[in-house]
């Protein structure tokens, strides 16, 4: 038997978004060259290829349709046949988030002596307590793994509420790639704009995430024209209809008719989901989140990344050690629509203070480089037994 790597499975992948999915195709490309990575998938679109080359990583996808309980047992079948070919390939099933495909794999990687990881996405849906709430075989699945991965404080608080050992309970933060995501030069940020059709003066506020009532985009809106108005332009960036169930249509356009009911239809721009959102992030002057519920939001990094101020909700153990109160942004407790009306106001009208709080921001994420992130997982793959070089 050779030296054996590392099986990823996860619920989408590329041209498909969902944060974790998009993080854990980071971190593939990473540790490319470092271990041997196959990728397990699943996908509500059928016309994706169901076998093909990432750049390096190898990517089987099995198309399913949740509702349809035969589409559902088909996929799982052949999930477990593609586990079984794979057997003597790889030592390590990591598992990005819970599904009910979890309880499969991991009882079939049981079976084959195989080491499991769970990676934890987001508080309250796929951390042990939520877990718990959803059944034995949910629970089983955190509960018997040989590793959990916590990427920020609140979710290894969870894993050890539900009882999970300390000791099998890793930090390991999201990584983003400092070098993708930077902040841009005054010739950069003129070309973005052009790109995108933006204005090419004036403030440009932006919030990135898919349209749905937890992401907040109404709030946001409804706070940005009582405290900015039409100072500036805010630029939406996210899927508005998708295959991805949570992404909500309706949604989405009651937000829209929000800014047009408020006044402000020529001051707020829909962008989309855009594959170029670095590019996005070098055109924005400040980036406002107003999500209620997180594991470790990816674009709060991507945006203190690029050297932006943030206003943002204060999820405790999710954003507030990222962004520093008063330091590299402002942090607004949830549901205070005034606080995050005066804290929009106030990045808006101080440009230096602007400055100073990017400046702060893009200092403060350069420990959790993509390229930390990737080292951290090696070393525990490594640890349950894959060969990882040097």
């Amino acid at each position: 038997m050779g030296a054996r790597g590392v099986l990823l499975v996860t619920g989408a992948w590329h041209p498909e978004a969902a944060g974790g999915s998009l993080q854990a195709r980071a971190l593939a490309h990473a540790c490319r060259g470092r271990v041997t990575l196959h990728v397990l998938a699943t996908s509500r679109r059928p016309d994706l290829p169901a076998a093909f080359d990432d750049d390096g990583v190898p990517v089987t996808r099995f198309a399913l349709v949740p509702e349809s309980r035969a589409s559902v047992a088909r996929a799982g079948a052949r999930l477990a046949a593609a586990l079984w070919r794979l057997r003597h390939e790889v030592a390590v099933v990591h598992l990005v988030g819970w599904s009910r495909k979890a309880v499969l794999l991991s009882a079939l990687a049981r079976e084959l002596g195989l080491r499991v990881v769970l990676r934890l996405t987001s508080a309250g849906a796929d951390d042990p307590v939520a877990l718990r709430a959803r059944g034995r075989l949910a629970a089983w699945v955190a509960r018997d793994a040989d590793a959990l991965v916590a990427p920020s404080p609140a979710l290894r608080e969870l894993a050890l509420r539900a009882g999970i050992e300390a000791g099998r309970v890793r930090r390991i933060d999201n990584g983003v790639d400092l070098d993708r995501f930077r902040p841009a030069s005054p010739v950069e940020r003129a070309a973005a704009r052009a790109a995108l059709g933006l204005p090419a003066d004036g403030l440009l506020a932006l919030c990135v995430g898919h349209f749905a009532p937890e992401k907040g985009q109404r709030e946001l809106l409804a706070a940005w024209a009582r405290g900015v108005g039409r100072k500036g332009v805010l630029a939406f960036v996210g899927a508005e209809s998708s295959s991805n169930p949570e992404v909500d249509a309706g949604y989405a356009a009651s937000v829209r008719d929000d800014a047009l009911a408020l006044g402000l239809g020529d001051r707020v721009r829909f962008l989309g989901h855009r594959e170029d959102v670095a590019a996005v992030y070098r055109a924005a002057d400040l980036f406002a989140f107003a999500s209620r519920r997180e594991g470790r939001p990816n674009v709060v990094l991507e945006a203190m990344a690029s050297g932006l101020p943030c206003v943002v909700h204060r999820l405790p153990g999710m954003t507030d050690d990222l962004v520093e109160d008063g330091v590299s942004g402002r942090l607004v407790e949830v549901g205070d629509g005034d606080g995050l009306a005066a804290g929009l106001a106030e990045a808006v009208s101080d440009p230096a203070r602007r400055a100073a709080w990017g400046a702060a921001a893009r200092a403060a994420v350069l420990p959790r480089s993509l390229a930390a992130c990737a080292e951290a997982h090696l070393a525990l793959w490594r640890e349950l037994g894959a060969a990882v070089s040097s």
